[in-house]
């Protein structure tokens, strides 16, 4: 087969720079297999190499051992299937060596420079190390923390920060080899997991909402952080055209199956609870997965927007009758009619009371979710228009539970996930989707529990076809 040659390492810059080493950080334009790193002293013919290649490299490398005071010529070249690209150069000089007249200062700050450096010299190592392997196994660029970067000021002053808060996060593992990448990433505290959730952080601070800032909408938002963006909010169509009158707190988000699969939205408030069900009619969504009790540990979380019994109630011009009611330990399903003039609705309504807000269920109530799931997954096959998903804030458990019910789907079909993809592509479309780090850590884990059933239902129709085979 024909091999191209890779793109060159684009934006290379140095920082952190000492009297002995500094540090080089580019961006990866393309797919690179690995990258080789030479610094060539100017005027000598002198050159370290770097240790040899990986398979998979970062794209951030302390180069230590360097002279003080003295300037070197550094290239970057990525490789892909052993081809090389055309090298990147970039000229540095290392710090110049201060020298205090005073012998016996010199030689008592010499020993306290000798081992605070030999401290951060070790300190470094070891956070070199973890992104190299990180890099090895989790696939290059993923795992740079840029919003640790960013936050100490340490990012080159001409990179840009939209262009970071835009960028698109994946890291696509074949489920073969999930559970020691599960195993792996819980390491040391859940650390990898960590830095990728911080990576998660960055997503969508700077896409605008308007809309909600306006002071006649902001009596309409349960919480003033968590706010819909314009681009993607839902509009309410009203007969009333004064500012405001199509707003409500929701946003669409993409799903397995369509680009409007899902909208997230907060919990309504006794004030909008009208504007809920005129949403829920004007999108013609048949189902409404409903994640929080509406009251948990003596706060509010949720108006009781349906009626209590079976008597109709009028929510503004429409009409809502609970036509049955049926409560498991952990979730309850409704059966609604909504009703607005010679317009008629059925919606089914899932309401899981078994979930922490802010946390995750249990490890071993994994299973109860995810029968939750696939229960309301069955239900949505035979539905139309998007499924209405809400909680509190409508931002994590909302966002968890979206994510469990596209990997569901993915799964079916697929033998990897990219879960940091996904949640990065949902909180492009509404903020802080998957909330907690614990709710991403739970996703994870919930993915093993598919993945664990999926080759246990292939393993029973192995014995099943081979039974058949030899009768």
């Amino acid at each position: 087969y024909l091999c191209s040659e890779p793109a060159p390492p684009k934006s290379l810059f140095a920082v952190n720079k000492t009297q002995t080493s500094v540090t080089l950080l580019w961006v990866e334009d393309g797919i690179a297999d690995f990258f080789e790193v030479f610094c060539h002293q100017l005027g000598s013919s002198r050159e370290t190499k770097l240790q040899e290649p990986v398979s998979v490299s970062s794209h951030v490398v302390t180069i230590s051992s360097l002279l003080p005071a003295t300037a070197y010529n550094c290239s970057v070249t990525s490789f892909s299937h052993d081809s090389p690209s055309v090298p990147t150069f970039i000229a540095v000089s290392t710090m110049v060596t201060e020298v205090n007249p005073n012998v016996v200062v010199i030689s008592v700050l010499a020993i306290l420079s000798t081992l605070l450096i030999g401290l951060l010299l070790v300190t470094l190592i070891i956070l070199r190390k973890k992104h190299l392997q990180m890099a090895r196994e989790c696939g290059a660029g993923t795992f740079v923390n840029f919003a640790s970067l960013e936050r100490d000021g340490k990012l080159p002053y001409n990179w840009s920060k939209n262009g970071l808060k835009k960028r698109k996060l994946t890291n696509p593992v074949q489920l073969d080899d999930f559970d020691a990448y599960i195993k792996d990433m819980a390491k040391d505290s859940d650390y990898k997991f960590s830095l990728q959730f911080e990576e998660l952080k960055l997503i969508g601070l700077d896409i605008p909402h308007f809309a909600a800032d306006l002071p006649l909408n902001r009596c309409k938002n349960r919480y003033t952080n968590i706010l819909p963006y314009d681009f993607s909010r839902v509009r309410l169509v009203s007969m009333n055209e004064e500012e405001g009158a199509d707003y409500i707190n929701a946003n669409y988000i993409p799903g397995y199956n369509s680009p409007q699969e899902y909208i997230a939205t907060q919990g309504p408030l006794p004030e909008t609870r009208n504007d809920f069900w005129k949403m829920v009619l004007q999108q013609k969504s048949q189902i409404i997965v409903m994640l929080t009790q509406c009251n948990e540990k003596r706060r509010v979380k949720c108006d009781h927007y349906w009626p209590f019994t079976e008597e109709p109630i009028a929510y503004g011009d429409i009409t809502v009758e609970m036509l049955s009611e049926d409560e498991q330990d952990d979730w309850a399903c409704r059966h609604f009619r909504i009703n607005y003039a010679d317009e008629m609705q059925d919606v089914m309504h899932f309401n899981y009371t078994a979930w922490p807000d802010h946390g995750v269920p249990t490890a071993d109530a994994a299973e109860s979710i995810l029968q939750f799931v696939y229960m309301v997954r069955q239900q949505a096959t035979k539905s139309k228009g998007p499924m209405t998903v809400h909680c509190s804030a409508g931002v994590g458990r909302t966002g968890t539970f979206i994510a469990l019910d596209r990997l569901l789907q993915h799964i079916r079909d697929h033998e990897f996930v990219d879960i940091l993809g996904l949640v990065s592509e949902m909180r492009s479309y509404r903020m802080s989707m998957v909330q907690t780090e614990e709710q991403y850590i739970f996703i994870h884990q919930c993915v093993q529990l598919m993945w664990t059933k999926k080759k246990q239902q292939f393993c029973i129709s192995d014995v099943i076809y081979e039974n058949v085979s030899k009768s």
